[in-house]
């Protein structure tokens, strides 16, 4: 990298015309430009080199020095080196080690007045030149192309963009997304960042692997941690927290998260409660810190929960919730209650469960029995029959009684989807089953 920065600077200067200043006003030489503090762009590199350009070749006292202060103190100072093209003159400060500055400091380069002239006129000299610039304790704000709040529908990536040129610092970078469920952030996907830059432009890249599609009226937040990423020179100048937050717009359906079987049915007795499973045929994951919760039916209270496990068994994933063993002899009946949320999709767009519910025992549920009794759960507003005989007529009625469709049991699970949210029953021959849509 030796002085290589310096030297692009040199031709980019060359180019430029039009916000070049006069060699000469009033007698001052005046430079075009500072390699440092360039509009304010931070430093995040060693530095090799300064150097300010004049419009013309230029000439320099012997002995003549460069220097950088931090709060009035001298950190470095160097001999000034004089480079002249045709109708430009560099004054250099040419370091021979990089100097690595500390961090989260402010600091001015300057060559005293008097110590340059223009070669083509020695009258003409240069007053105090000086230039701030800024070493940052870390790497400047990322910038979004996406405001936080913005509604978007899908995305195939994400780009977090820097003002310095940056690289990976940590080993297999990745950012993380989040969605809003229940009031919590909740961990829904992990991606790996790609990191690269251009001419002063760093670029932290999000690869989504594929267009994911953003549910209207989600709330999202895609994260890259503090640390993930460092200037492309300096190791110790790295990033804080980078976040975009954003709501869903995409207003097509999305397939939704269902457990397709459940060992419920398969209880002969309630007395006391161990494993409760629920078996996906879809890769999902679980909300950290949520619980299956079993309530009481006559005002819902909670009795007890177990916050779920996650396993594959045979090709499926199963969510297991272990009551050990619980006493609900003391109880006439109760609900298997799964919350919304708990279930989240791990592959493609992030959806997650609907909330459901199962009564057991009561008037209206299922109750301890020696021969197979039909099974009736809700997730979300779709409504499982297992284990109906066949032949059994099933009919579905709002809280007032009044019917609102019916099947014929065939011998196999039968679905049923509810008109909207709230109370309903669903009738097994003469058996009552009390759901709730959600």
């Amino acid at each position: 990298m030796k002085h290589a920065r310096l030297l692009q600077t040199c031709a980019l200067c060359l180019m430029m015309t039009a916000t070049a200043h006069p060699a000469s006003a009033q007698g001052t030489l005046v430079p075009e430009q500072c390699t440092v503090g360039i509009g304010g762009r931070p430093v995040c590199y060693p530095i090799e080199d300064i150097g300010f350009s004049f419009e013309g070749p230029i000439t320099a006292e012997e002995g003549a020095k460069g220097y950088i202060t931090c709060n009035g103190d001298t950190v470095a100072e160097k001999e000034i080196t004089v480079r002249n093209h045709s109708s430009q003159g560099w004054a250099i400060m040419l370091f021979d080690e990089p100097l690595i500055l500390p961090k989260g400091q402010d600091y001015r380069v300057s060559i005293p007045a008097g110590m340059l002239a223009l070669e083509s006129d020695p009258t003409v000299t240069n007053d105090e030149l000086a230039s701030d610039f800024n070493i940052p304790a870390s790497l400047p704000e990322a910038i979004n192309r996406i405001e936080d709040g913005d509604t978007i529908e899908e995305l195939s990536w994400f780009t977090f963009y820097y003002r310095v040129e940056t690289k990976a610092l940590a080993t297999n970078p990745q950012a993380t997304l989040y969605r809003k469920i229940n009031d919590e952030w909740v961990d829904v996907r992990t991606f790996p960042v790609n990191v690269t830059y251009d001419w002063d432009l760093g670029q932290a890249w999000v690869d989504f692997g594929g267009t994911m599609h953003f549910e209207k009226g989600g709330e999202y937040k895609l994260v890259m941690k503090a640390g993930t990423i460092s200037a492309l020179y300096r190791d110790d100048i790295v990033n804080e927290e980078a976040s975009i937050t954003f709501t869903g717009g995409y207003t097509e359906p999305l397939p939704t998260i269902n457990y397709i079987k459940t060992n419920i049915t398969t209880y002969k007795d309630f007395d006391r409660i161990y494993e409760l499973k629920f078996y996906y045929d879809v890769p999902v994951k679980l909300t950290p810190g949520m619980m299956i919760k079993l309530l009481r039916i006559e005002d819902e209270g909670m009795i007890t929960g177990a916050e779920p496990t996650l396993e594959q068994d045979d090709g499926l994933w199963v969510v297991t919730a272990d009551f050990g063993g619980f006493d609900m002899t003391p109880y006439d009946g109760f609900i298997v209650s799964m919350p919304e949320g708990l279930v989240v999709s791990a592959e493609g767009d992030v959806v997650a469960n609907g909330q459901s519910s199962t009564q057991i025992g009561g008037t209206t549920g299922i109750g301890n029995t020696a021969d197979k009794a039909a099974a009736v759960s809700c997730d979300g507003r779709r409504v499982t029959i297992t284990g109906a005989a066949a032949g059994e007529r099933i009919t579905l009625l709002t809280a007032d009684g009044r019917a609102v469709c019916g099947k014929t049991a065939g011998g196999a699970d039968v679905s049923i989807e509810l008109p909207g949210r709230g109370l309903f029953i669903v009738r097994v021959g003469t058996t009552a089953y009390k759901i709730t849509g959600k």
